[in-house]
């Protein structure tokens, strides 16, 4: 991913992701107390280790839950269509909840442009 961004001029200053959380997850960095991801403590932990404003910050996902996570810790959300993308953008019929995108890139320049 970010040598997709990158190729494009997108620079990523860190990238959080919990391939297993809770109980079985794979690393106790993951595993932050209101996991599994994606949770508010998970975006929390990343603006503290990274010293961000989350009201300046976005997040984007894939997930309904990708969205109401970023709106629960302060974040603004981006929807990528890909992976379950479209069926999230589907599922609020004709009223979206937050920027929809095609892809990575697209929210990239969304959010440096946007």
């Amino acid at each position: 991913m970010s040598e997709l961004l990158a190729d494009e001029g997108v620079t990523v200053d860190a990238i959080y992701s919990s391939p297993v959380a809770g109980e079985h997850a794979i690393s106790d960095r993951y595993n932050v107390g209101d996991a599994p991801k994606p949770s508010p403590a998970m975006i929390r932990r990343a603006a503290a280790e990274l010293n961000l404003d989350l009201s300046k910050s976005y997040l984007i996902g894939d997930r309904l839950s990708d969205t109401a996570a970023a709106r629960a810790a302060g974040v603004r959300p981006i929807l990528v269509r890909t992976g379950d993308g479209r069926a999230a953008e589907q599922a609020w019929g004709d009223t979206p909840a937050c920027s929809v995108v095609d892809d990575l890139v697209a929210a990239a320049v969304e959010v440096v442009g946007g």
